[in-house]
């Protein structure tokens, strides 16, 4: 055979070659304002978070940074990163340069090389490798031999350059598509979603489908949430228990029935899930569509409202705030609950909070079929579930992009007042426990953190970061400057303004003494804006707007 007539290689490997390494945010327990970095990248980046919490922007968008999070940027990224937290972000910046067989790879020939968020499992491996690099690379430094080419100890440097390469093998097998007939992984992904629109009723696996995508169960499951936000397996359940629900309203369907033409394998499986997705078993789903439903609540006066349900009675502490928004046929329930008087209202079901005392649940339990309510979801968690109880998810849906298009509104008008970064901290005297209570990111909280942009002061941040379901903790009128921020909120009962106690903190060193109230950036509210209900939250925006403004 002549030898001028092979083939040439189909393909030629990347080399990947390793330029530097560095530690770009460090731990800094005294910034009392988020740091604004801005890093132009000369050669490819790999980016990932050790520590803390940050924000990173590029000129496409935005890109939240927590611990584990890790990034692929191409030559020419312009990327800027905020410290959110203050409290020192962790993250490690890797430079490399891809060379082909004849000439470099740039950015547009390295289309198969992925930019933006990657994957890299397990994830603590990475975090220790590059912690190691670091580190090596000062040593180098301080001994003389910074130039990573020049290192002396040439095995040292070759088990280095094999592990740098087994590094970014592993990027590429966790991040690269794996095309089958010329269909993007993407594409097969979607088109299995099609399948289980279509065939949710027959019985198939999530490894079936990765097999048929020509995918792995891993990518499949990556791709599968980025399209849907939502698992295969979760998304498979909601499309049975929708049709379930559908099913439900046919006269002369029994439940066994219902599971088998929804996939379900048995119809007890089916009760349990759907009573596990739905919150209620499908025959007292069905019963409640049947005859209209009427609910009593105690708690939830505001989301009921919201939802356009008005409920048939509330506890009369709840219902007290929502008097105008209710008008009149909503009963007024006392405590200790007159269980007599809460049957004659007759109602399909109870609402109440998972807090409430077992003697409480007891007693509505023998009324009528009773829900608890988790009392530290978020508002957006708590609107949905009881959207889907009561089948008014699309009206939950619909208040939440309201409320987060009115919430950038407010936002956009409040730039001319308020700059980027700025901290601000809610508080609450309670009289009932005569005591000083600091909100976390629920409650007053969320119109501050969350709809509005304000950042938490390091203290709250700290309670936060602990638990994110916090809601408030109380603290000693000695401790108000620890949680203070550059704004500051005081909801008060009227009836507590005149007070002992209150007079008695308003007018303390440690309340006149803070910046907040120095710079008439304190304000006193009143002490419905400690509720946290969807009508609240939208009054919140508007009283917000009028104080700083």
């Amino acid at each position: 055979m002549n030898c001028k007539e092979t083939s040439p290689m189909p393909y030629a490997a990347p080399t990947f070659t390793f330029l530097s390494i560095s530690l770009i945010c460090r731990p800094n327990t005294t910034a009392t304002q988020p740091d604004l970095q801005q890093y132009k990248l000369e050669h490819f980046g790999l980016l990932a978070v050790a520590g803390s919490r940050g924000l990173l922007s590029t000129a496409e968008r935005d890109y939240d940074l927590k611990a584990g999070a890790s990034f692929l940027w191409w030559p020419g990224t312009v990327l800027h990163i905020r410290d959110v937290d203050l409290t020192g972000l962790e993250l490690y910046l890797l430079q490399f340069n891809v060379d082909g067989s004849d000439s470099p790879i740039g950015p547009r020939d390295a289309g198969w090389l992925c930019c933006g968020p990657i994957v890299y499992r397990p994830i603590h491996r990475l975090i220790a490798w590059l912690k190691s690099l670091n580190l090596e690379s000062k040593q180098y430094c301080l001994t003389g031999h910074a130039d990573y080419d020049r290192e002396p100890d040439q095995i040292r440097a070759l088990r280095k350059h094999i592990r740098f390469q087994e590094m970014h093998l592993t990027v590429l097998e966790q991040n690269l598509p794996s095309p089958k007939e010329d269909i993007s992984a993407r594409e097969a992904v979607e088109s299995m979603i099609g399948f289980m629109k279509q065939s949710y009723h027959e019985q198939f696996s999530i490894e079936q489908l990765s097999a048929e995508a020509g995918i792995s169960r891993w990518q499949f499951n990556t791709i599968f949430k980025q399209l849907t936000g939502s698992t295969p397996v979760d998304y498979l359940t909601q499309l049975r228990i929708s049709r379930a629900k559908e099913l439900l309203n046919v006269p002369g369907l029994s439940i066994k029935d219902i599971a088998q033409q929804t996939g379900f394998r048995d119809e007890f499986y089916f009760c349990r899930r759907f009573k596990q997705t739905v919150g209620e078993s499908p025959r007292q789903f069905a019963h409640l569509r049947e005859t209209g439903t009427r609910v009593c609540t105690f708690q939830y006066v505001g989301e009921l409202l919201m939802l356009g349900i008005k409920p048939v009675g509330a506890n009369l502490g709840s219902l007290n705030h929502f008097l105008e928004e209710a008008g009149d046929g909503v009963y007024a329930i006392e405590e200790p609950v007159n269980e007599r008087k809460l049957i004659s209202l007759k109602p399909d079901m109870i609402l109440y909070p998972d807090i409430a005392s077992q003697r409480l649940v007891q007693q509505l339990e023998s009324v009528a079929p009773s829900f608890p309510i988790k009392w530290h979801d978020d508002v957006y968690t708590r609107m949905r579930k009881l959207g889907d109880l009561l089948d008014k998810r699309q009206i939950a849906e619909q208040w939440i992009e309201g409320y987060e298009a009115k919430s950038k509104r407010t936002l956009a008008r409040l730039r001319r007042y308020v700059r980027p970064g700025e901290t601000a901290a809610a508080f609450i005297y309670d009289e009932r426990h005569q005591k000083l209570f600091v909100y976390g990111a629920h409650n007053f909280g969320h119109t501050l953190y969350r709809a509005l942009g304000f950042v938490p002061p390091v203290k709250v941040q700290e309670l936060i970061q602990r638990d994110d379901s916090f809601r408030w903790i109380a603290i000693a009128p000695e401790e108000l400057s620890l949680y203070a921020g550059e704004h500051v909120f005081m909801a008060i009962s009227p009836e507590a303004t005149v007070s002992e106690e209150v007079r008695a903190i308003l007018g303390s060193k440690h309340w006149l003494n803070l910046p907040a109230v120095r710079s008439g950036r304190a304000y006193i509210v009143e002490r419905r804006w400690a509720l946290y209900d969807p009508v609240t939250l939208d009054r919140h925006l508007d009283h917000v707007e009028s104080l700083l403004t």
